[in-house]
């Protein structure tokens, strides 16, 4: 689901994944709990599958955004993007 919602977001310029939208959107859509999401995604950080970097918006904020290893996460399988999640 993570992963996903990740591909998703790369779709639509303008809008960037954050930790907490990430983990509120995902437990709100798929009524996944809140805290298991949450751990999921800080282990998927540690790991080095996400990277969270600094990125400015056009109301020249600065936010931290979620930016996936693409490669990293396809070379060890954890995703299918044809699966329904």
């Amino acid at each position: 689901m993570i992963f996903t919602y990740l591909s998703d977001m790369e779709q639509q310029h303008e809008l960037y994944p954050t930790f907490r939208r990430t983990v509120e959107y995902i437990s709100d859509t798929h009524g996944a709990d809140y805290d298991i999401i949450k751990q999921l995604l800080s282990g998927l950080i540690d790991d080095g599958y996400i990277i969270q970097s600094l990125k400015r918006t056009r109301r020249n904020d600065m936010i931290r955004v979620l930016d996936p290893d693409w490669t990293l996460i396809e070379k060890n399988a954890l995703w299918n993007k044809d699966a329904f999640f």
